[in-house]
């Protein structure tokens, strides 16, 4: 009988503590616990924790747990990499020969190819649909991919393999998006006198000139070229920085 007070991690959480993999702390674990039903979402200190009813236990296999962690965790490229460079494409190249048509095989099989930069043996499914890498409704990624013809899949990753962070898609960043926060801004700024934002626009600016020049001994050049109206008639004199510094203008 079940015990409704237990709980047993999944997903990617029973794969690093499976493989020991020395991942970095999850934001997210997902958990199956005798008391919930159906499924839920709490805060645990620092973690979101998903918890599944009993019925959603995935196989106890390091595959069951991948395809359980893609469903409903989405992709962690940073565990996905651990787990691959430790177990190699002994996991996936089975799955992806046995289901080439399934959408969780074909994404798994291309995370592999991309993350791993080594190619793995697939029969392309001539009439299946182009999915989405990254699942839209877990995850923020790119609304216009790259098709991959080898998998027939989207590529939504917002980055490449050096750098590619990724968002989970909350209610509350959901909101924001929909608050079109840009004609918010525009709405507010246009409320103040045009010359007094670009007197306060070019405060700021000395102040990261000081900062720079303090810490440096040499003008900011590339600051200089990434404000693009900055003159020379616009950039901080040293006797106004001494003057700023003598007044205990904070740089």
């Amino acid at each position: 009988m079940e015990n409704r007070s237990s709980s047993a991690r999944v997903g990617y959480a029973r794969l690093i503590d499976r493989f020991a993999l020395p991942a970095l702390p999850l934001p997210t674990i997902a958990v199956i616990d005798g008391s919930v039903r159906g499924r839920d979402q709490i805060r645990q200190g620092d973690q979101d924790v998903l918890r599944f009813q009993p019925t959603y236990r995935p196989d106890d296999t390091p595959l069951a747990d991948l395809l359980f962690a893609l469903r409903y965790e989405g992709i962690n490229l940073h565990v996905l990499s651990l787990l691959f460079t430790k177990r190699g494409a002994q996991d996936i190249q089975p799955f992806v020969d046995a289901s080439p048509q399934s959408l969780f095989a074909r994404r798994l099989g291309y995370l592999y190819e991309w993350l791993m930069d080594e190619a793995l043996s697939f029969a392309t499914p001539s009439r299946s649909s182009y999915v989405p890498l990254l699942d839209p409704d877990l995850q923020f990624g790119l609304s216009n991919g790259t098709r991959n013809a080898k998998y027939r899949v989207i590529d939504n990753l917002p980055g490449n393999r050096a750098f590619c962070p990724l968002v989970k898609r909350t209610a509350r960043l959901q909101s924001m998006l929909t608050n079109d926060l840009a004609k918010q801004t525009q709405q507010t700024l246009a409320k103040y006198d045009p010359d007094l934002l670009r007197r306060a626009a070019a405060f700021l600016f000395a102040i990261k000139w000081c900062r720079e020049i303090t810490e440096t001994g040499t003008p900011p050049k590339a600051v200089t070229k990434r404000s693009g109206h900055a003159s020379a008639k616009s950039t901080p004199s040293i006797a106004v920085i001494k003057s700023m510094r003598s007044g205990g203008m904070p740089i």
